[in-house]
């Protein structure tokens, strides 16, 4: 009995030693467990910054794009409006060289009949002189 009660003091002292073991272990597994899961909740939480950051610059990124594209659409349709303008302008200058040489041709021809009449009136006078100078010259001898 004696030994028996020695065994079962030791059983039981080594079973409370091994309970207090435990309980120390799961102390510590539950603090460990704590503190990564405070780490993860930092790092989540730092990960949800980060993507919010993300999510707010990729906004911006748009927003600065689409005014990008509008302001390059206006100065497309600016350049656009420019060339058509342009274009205008060549035919109205080309019409209007067309009518300048149409002009000068008129000139030209109303030039050529000024001068047709002027060497016309020119003969008509020469003719006249001689008959002027023919009658002075009869009328002299």
């Amino acid at each position: 009995m004696v030994v028996v009660t020695i065994i079962i003091a030791l059983l039981t002292a080594l079973a409370t030693s091994g309970v207090a073991v435990f309980q120390s272990v799961k102390g510590d597994i539950r603090a460990a467990e704590t503190r990564v899961s405070e780490r993860v909740d930092r790092v989540t939480a730092r990960i949800d910054r980060v993507n919010e950051r993300i999510e707010a610059s990729e906004v911006k990124l748009r927003e600065e794009i689409q005014a990008s594209e509008a302001r390059q659409n206006k100065r497309i349709d600016e350049v656009k409006t420019d060339i058509k303008d342009v274009r205008t302008e060549i035919k109205d200058v080309r019409a209007e060289i067309k009518d300048v040489r149409t002009e000068i041709k008129d000139v030209k021809t109303e030039l050529k009949q000024d001068n047709a009449e002027l060497k016309a009136d020119i003969r008509a006078m020469d003719n006249k002189l001689d008959q002027v100078l023919e009658v002075l010259l009869t009328a002299r001898s």
